[in-house]
């Protein structure tokens, strides 16, 4: 037994003689150096807690000395020191004493093989038109700042223009949607906060975004079609009024409205006419024009042919072939810009 007593006595003489933890009898504990894989402690005295490297580290093999992280703010004669990350002694990311948090970027995860219960977004333009974007202030940055005001007036490193600049933006409304409201109609991108406040996943609205445009686009579309086949069925109509009565669009009155020469616009009378195989309809064009087209009508102002022109060309002809139309008797049109500037009739016999 006395053995026994001795050699315990030992060992833990052995330990106190080397101890790195020491529990003082006021209850404060202090510690040697810590390491793990770098110093852990205040040695470089960033803030309460720091996380250093003293050497370069075996995996990154980067590491040359200096802090890792800074954890807790610490207000200093230099200013003050937010939460901080750091690689190669550059801050690579921080958290603000206004709360905002600093760095290049947040990338989500959203690759494929992570998600499951895929689903197409369901009328995502008409429901963002019940939401409305608003200006605001949150309601404790008033105090927020008059607290920063007394305790932190000089951010870490920044010149007295940075910090004036800084505390000058602190005035300025923030842009949003409210949280309640976008619940009613998204309200996968919603989540309630351990307080009972609502915030909103900004980034998931992206897709939204995306869909609702996509909606719009398509509707565009399909308004350009009906706008165009509107559009060919007045020219269809005019060309037939001016060819069976003889008169031409004021072509002077067309060119003030695009402020294109209307006047040098020439169609001809196709040669052979009437025709079997084939007749040639020659055409001029003027100058500054954006399109240009040959269109062929019945006389139910039915468009059964367009050929696109080169704006580019003075003066051309098209061939029209007999055997793509039935005999009768047909409307061809000049159309420039949208305006239809001349037409004649043209007769395809048997």
């Amino acid at each position: 037994m006395k053995k026994t007593i001795l050699l315990a006595g030992m060992m833990l003489a052995a330990v106190c003689a080397q101890a790195q933890l020491t529990v003082a009898s006021t209850g404060k504990t202090t510690t040697g150096t810590l390491t793990v894989n770098g110093i852990m402690g205040a040695t470089g005295n960033y803030g309460a807690l720091t996380v250093e490297s003293d050497e370069v580290h075996e995996t990154w093999n980067s590491m040359s000395g200096g802090p890792l992280m800074v954890l807790c703010a610490k207000t200093s004669s230099n200013g003050v020191i937010p939460f901080s990350v750091y690689m190669n002694n550059t801050q690579m990311f921080y958290i603000g004493t206004n709360g905002y948090a600093y760095g290049k970027g947040f990338v989500n995860t959203s690759d494929s093989t992570r998600k499951e219960n895929i689903a197409n977004l369901q009328s995502p333009l008409q429901k963002l038109g019940t939401l409305h974007g608003i200006s605001f202030n949150f309601k404790d940055e008033n105090s927020l700042k008059q607290s920063q005001i007394r305790t932190m007036e000089i951010p870490l490193g920044a010149t007295p223009e940075i910090s004036a600049q800084i505390e000058s933006e602190q005035n300025r409304k923030r842009i949003g949607l409210i949280a309640q409201e976008v619940e009613q109609v998204f309200p996968e991108v919603v989540r309630t906060q351990y307080d009972g406040t609502k915030g909103i996943l900004y980034s998931d609205l992206v897709g939204v975004l995306v869909e609702a445009i996509n909606d719009l686009q398509d509707s565009l579309a399909v308004q350009g079609t009906q706008i165009a086949t509107l559009q060919n069925q007045m020219n269809a109509m005019q060309a037939i009024f001016f060819a069976n009565n003889g008169s031409q669009p004021q072509l002077e009155q067309l060119g003030r409205q695009s402020n294109v020469d209307f006047s040098q616009a020439v169609l001809y009378q196709n040669t052979p006419n009437p025709f079997k195989q084939e007749t040639t309809i020659a055409y001029r064009l003027p100058s500054g024009i954006q399109s240009a087209s040959l269109c062929i009508y019945n006389l139910n102002g039915q468009q059964l042919k367009k050929y696109d022109l080169d704006a580019s060309v003075f003066s051309n002809s098209v061939t029209v072939e007999g055997s793509t139309l039935t005999a009768g008797m047909y409307i061809y049109a000049l159309i420039i810009d949208g305006q239809m500037v001349a037409s004649k009739r043209m007769v395809l016999t048997e």
